[in-house]
């Protein structure tokens, strides 16, 4: 079995997990939103969340036009 098939299995199988349950924080959506301060809402544009903003400018030109 390919490896990818794997990782795609245990990510579903967690994220499911996570979203059947009530728990706050346990989600990548909601871990993510923690680990760059997404969740202050204030104006203040940090260096994570340009980091964060960046890696994902960079991910959409990867997956779409096969940019390095």
């Amino acid at each position: 079995m390919d490896a990818w098939v794997i990782w795609i299995a245990s990510f579903l199988a967690i994220e499911g997990r996570a979203l059947l349950n009530a728990k706050d924080g346990d989600t990548l959506s909601e871990k993510i939103w923690m680990w760059f301060d997404i969740e202050e809402r204030d104006s203040n544009w940090t260096g994570k969340r340009m980091t964060l903003l960046g890696s994902l400018i960079w991910l959409i030109g990867h997956l779409v036009w096969r940019a390095w």
